[in-house]
Formats: structure tokens, sequence, C-alpha cells
């Protein structure tokens, strides 16, 4: 998708996940205001481990959010699948977790980016380029930096 929608916000999202799991893991058990921790108890060496592990995983997730371009074969059929998934493991968690599903968490933000982005992958998806139509494009881009430079 072109740089500036919904799946490179997603992406940044994801990048900042990463990271910050992966160098601060112990944030994963800290509420922020009124939104719970997303682990209760105390953070232990293993799983540290686990969530800086979990972190190596979104930060790829990230990448492939900002680089790919997603079109109406894998954005609508791969992508949107996928992210409807995640929400739903997330709302899973967080109602088996300390406050149930009725209290906000880290989960909920999660299940909720992850809907809108299945949403903007499946309703929102690229025309798949053909060598035809990409020619075109290149055509039109080439006329009109040739009139900008006149």
């Amino acid at each position: 998708m072109p740089h500036g929608d919904f799946s490179d916000y997603t992406a940044y999202a994801h990048l900042t996940f990463g990271i910050a799991s992966m160098y601060k893991p112990e944030l994963w058990w800290k509420g922020i205001g009124p939104i719970q921790a997303l682990l209760t108890g105390t953070p232990t060496p293993d799983a540290e481990k686990v969530v800086r592990m979990a972190g190596g995983l979104l930060l790829l997730i990230g990448f492939v959010f900002y680089v790919v371009r997603w079109n109406t074969v894998n954005g609508r059929y791969a992508a949107g699948p996928a992210c409807v998934i995640c929400a739903l493991n997330a709302v899973s968690i967080a109602s088996t977790s300390k406050g149930g599903i009725r209290t906000a968490s880290g989960w909920h933000l999660y299940a909720s980016l992850m809907l809108l982005s299945a949403m903007h992958f499946m309703l929102n998806p690229n025309p798949v380029w053909t060598s035809k139509t990409l020619k075109k494009h290149e055509d039109e881009k080439k006329a009109k930096k040739a009139a900008k430079n006149r």
C-alpha cells in the first residue's frame, strides 16, 4: 500500500512494541493509568526471555506491514484474516486475565489495532499490478514529470 496509510501505522505500533519488548520486557507487567498490565505476577527471567523473543516477532511483523504492498489477494485473503485471528487471540487472553474481559488492558488495545488493520487490509486493498497497468502508471509518471520540467 502506499506509504502513509493505516498499514504503516500498524507497522509503527508493532515496531515500537517489538523494540520495547526486547529492551524493556518488564513493561509487560506494568499498567498505564486505567489500563491493566498485559501480564500479572512477578516477571521471572524465563518469562522475560519469552517476552524478548515475542519482541523479535513483533519487529518482524512491523517490517512486513511496512514493506509489503497489500493487494486484493494478499491483503484481503492473508493479512486481513490473520489480523482477525490475532485480535480474537488478544481478546481471549484478556478474558482470562485479572479483571476479565470488562477490565481495560493492553490486550484490548492490541485487539483494537488488529481489527482496524484487518478492516483496512480487507476493505482497502491496492489493485494488483500487471505489466500493462504498471507500464501505464510509469508512462503517466514520466508525462507528469516532463510537464513539470517545461
